[in-house]
This record gives C-alpha cells, sequence and structure tokens, in this order.
C-alpha cells in the first residue's frame, strides 16, 4: 500500500512520538487524514495532495512521516549563496549542515516480502518479510 500511496518503488519515513510534533498537525487547515486500512490512516494535504504521514493504531503514540516532506535545507543544508562550477556544470554550494544522511540511512525496510529484485531486495539494513513484529530481520534477500 505505501508504494501506491506514495507512487514510489522506496518510500520513506521516520518515526515521530507524535507529542513532539509542535504545532500539531491537526492544527493546519490542510492536513487532512483518511482510514486507509482497517488498522491504520494516512494524511495528505488538501491544496496540492502530497503524502505527509502514515499511523498505524499498533503504534498510537507515533507518527511516521515521509522524510520527503522536509525542506531541501534540513535535508540538504542551507545554500551558501556561492556557485560551484566545474566540467558536471553548476551549482550551488551548501553549508554541509543537513540531516538527509542521517535520517534516510534506513536501518529497516518492511514488507520485503514485496521487494523488487535486483533493486530493493539488497538495500543496507535489517529486513522484515512484514512488520518488525512479525518475524526474525535478516539482511539482504535470502537466497532460495
Amino acid at each position: 500500500m505505501c508504494r501506491k500511496a506514495m507512487g514510489s518503488i522506496l518510500p520513506q519515513l521516520i518515526t515521530i512520538p507524535t507529542q513532539n510534533i509542535q504545532p500539531p498537525l491537526s492544527s493546519f487547515p490542510t492536513y487532512k487524514t483518511y482510514r486507509s486500512s482497517s488498522f491504520a490512516k494516512r494524511s495528505f494535504c488538501s491544496e496540492c495532495g502530497s503524502p505527509l504521514t502514515y499511523m498505524s493504531d499498533n503504534a498510537p503514540n507515533d507518527t511516521e512521516l515521509y522524510v520527503g516532506n522536509l525542506d531541501e535545507d534540513v535535508l540538504c543544508g542551507q545554500k551558501t549563496g556561492k556557485k560551484i562550477e566545474d566540467e558536471t556544470g553548476i551549482r550551488a554550494e551548501r553549508d554541509g549542515k543537513g540531516y538527509g544522511k542521517q535520517l534516510l540511512y534506513a536501518k529497516q525496510h518492511l514488507f520485503c516480502e514485496n521487494m523488487v529484485e535486483g533493486v530493493t531486495d539488497r538495500l543496507p539494513g535489517k529486513m522484515y518479510w512484514r512488520g518488525s513484529k512479525g518475524g526474525k530481520g535478516f539482511d539482504g534477500a535470502p537466497v532460495d
């Protein structure tokens, strides 16, 4: 379901205690939620349609936020105003203070029973056939 809801082969989420999200997402008029299954809700922006969060009934105090919603300054660092030019072209210089590596390096992958051979079956981190509570994690695709 995550793939289809996100339109992405590798949706990435970070788990945040809901109480730490300030101001609460529900205080924004464009924040809308819907029940996507018997055990979870998802949210989106009613203005642009961007998927925002996933909330499981099994973890009622946590909100999973789609990392792609974070501003580029958070992920990549702020632009310094300088340009870098080399044989590959011109790009903006960044201050190196982004959190992308820390946020995007996945420690685990869930629902690997749906992994795409040769694409998502060799990712670093523990893999679980379904959720992390329903079986022993393994490294990479097991050999049949």
